[in-house]
């Protein structure tokens, strides 16, 4: 079954923003390959022109080169290498949202047995 595309956002645009995040969050780690076209065709149930779109975006961002053989994390995208886009290590920027959460989580716990 196709991923659900929807909103105000073209196709494409909202292809290239998931694959961003996807490419941010690690996704993409072996060899630095990106689904084929032909699986990201079956996987959003469009057709090949968003798709190419939506790569065409990531590439001129910097985020994948393009070849016959497909799109590949740039050079500067590799996994030991990720940062958070307003700056620091997004490993620690996880550990912060985890601090957080586990925070809130007592937080709620609390006012659950105030109750």
């Amino acid at each position: 079954m196709a991923e659900t595309l929807s909103g105000p956002l073209p196709p494409y645009v909202q292809i290239a923003n998931i694959l961003r995040d996807e490419i941010s969050a690690g996704v993409y780690t072996s060899e630095g390959k990106l689904p084929t076209s032909r699986e990201l065709i079956k996987r959003f149930g469009v057709t090949s022109q968003p798709v190419n779109n939506a790569i065409r975006i990531l590439r001129d961002e910097g985020l994948v080169t393009t070849s016959q053989r497909g799109a590949f994390l740039s050079q500067d995208e590799a996994p030991n290498e990720r940062t958070h886009p307003n700056g620091g290590d997004l490993s620690e920027t996880v550990a912060a949202l985890a601090k957080r959460v586990e925070e809130l989580e007592a937080r709620m716990s609390a006012m659950e047995r105030s109750e």
